[in-house]
């Protein structure tokens, strides 16, 4: 991943140092190292996680604590996500479907018969996202500049 990263400024040290010279330099080097650990947007082909709890459903996800939004993993490998239920006003966790097709996610489906498809292009960038919520059909185009950064989304 490259970066351009600014070098801050470190202040000329005095003949004789001052506290206000150690405060610039202590300042500078603050600067630094939030940088280093927030160097800003990062972009991968590869995420792995970790140490993600393991239950057998929803039933038993809720039973063992699993707040809202957490992620969690089924026995057969599959991801899901604990979410806020609607109408009720209570928490519910939907169990969404996750399908992969040569490491790719091709689809989601959620309770409901909610979709979400995708596709790839040859470079395997996102080429299309068909969303189906509620017998709406909204499909989003992506277009890439040629380094591989996102150019725009048309959405109909």
């Amino acid at each position: 991943m490259s970066q351009t990263t600014t070098i801050p400024f470190f202040a000329a040290a005095p003949a004789e140092y001052s506290q206000e010279y150690i405060a610039q330099v202590t300042r500078a080097f603050a600067l630094y190292a939030q940088q280093q650990q927030n160097p800003g947007p990062i972009r991968a082909n590869t995420l792995n996680l970790t140490g993600l709890s393991a239950y057998a459903n929803n039933t038993a996800a809720v039973s063992g604590g699993l707040a809202v939004n957490d992620v969690y993993k089924t026995a057969t490998g599959e991801l899901r996500i604990g979410v806020t239920g609607g109408g009720g006003g209570g928490t519910k966790l939907l169990d969404p479907v996750f399908t992969y097709t040569a490491g790719l996610l091709t689809s989601i489906l959620y309770e409901g018969g909610h979709t979400k498809t995708f596709t790839y292009n040859v470079d395997n960038t996102l080429s299309q996202l068909v969303s189906v919520i509620d017998s709406v059909t909204t499909t989003k185009t992506f277009t890439w500049n040629v380094d591989g950064t996102l150019a725009y989304i048309v959405q109909t």
